[in-house]
C-alpha cells in the first residue's frame, strides 16, 4: 500500500505542480534595474497582451537549485492590493525563496522593455 501512496504523490506532485503567478487579477507589472540606474529604472507594463504573455513565461518556468544575481525585479501587482517579486537573470528566476529556470531567456524580454 505504500508503493501505491508514494507513486500516486509522485504523480500529484508532477501533474498539480500550479502555476507560480496566478494569471487572474494581475493589474500591472513593473520591471526595475537591478541596481536601479538614476533615470529610466522602472518600467510600468499593463498591456492586455503582453502581461499574459510575461506571466506565461514565468509559469512555464521549472524548479531547479541556482545561485545568481538579479538583473531585474519583477513585481506582479494584483487588483485585491497583493503583489508577488520577483527576481530575474536570463532564464534564471527566484520567488519566495525557490528558483526556477525558465525554457526562454525572460530578462532579454524584459530589456526590450527599457528600449521604448
Amino acid at each position: 500500500m505504500n508503493l501505491v501512496n508514494a507513486l500516486m504523490l509522485s504523480m500529484c506532485l508532477a501533474i498539480c505542480s500550479g502555476n507560480l503567478i496566478p494569471s487572474d487579477n494581475v493589474k500591472e507589472i513593473l520591471v526595475t534595474t537591478n541596481p536601479p540606474n538614476a533615470k529610466g529604472s522602472t518600467v510600468r507594463v499593463t498591456d492586455r497582451q503582453l502581461v499574459p504573455d510575461l506571466v506565461g513565461r514565468i509559469n512555464r518556468s521549472r524548479r531547479e537549485p541556482l545561485v545568481f544575481y538579479a538583473n531585474y525585479r519583477v513585481r506582479i501587482r494584483y487588483r485585491n492590493r497583493r503583489d508577488a517579486l520577483i527576481l530575474v537573470n536570463g532564464s534564471s528566476l527566484k520567488m519566495n525563496g525557490k528558483t526556477y529556470t525558465a525554457d526562454e531567456d525572460i530578462a532579454a524580454s524584459l530589456s526590450q522593455l527599457f528600449e521604448k
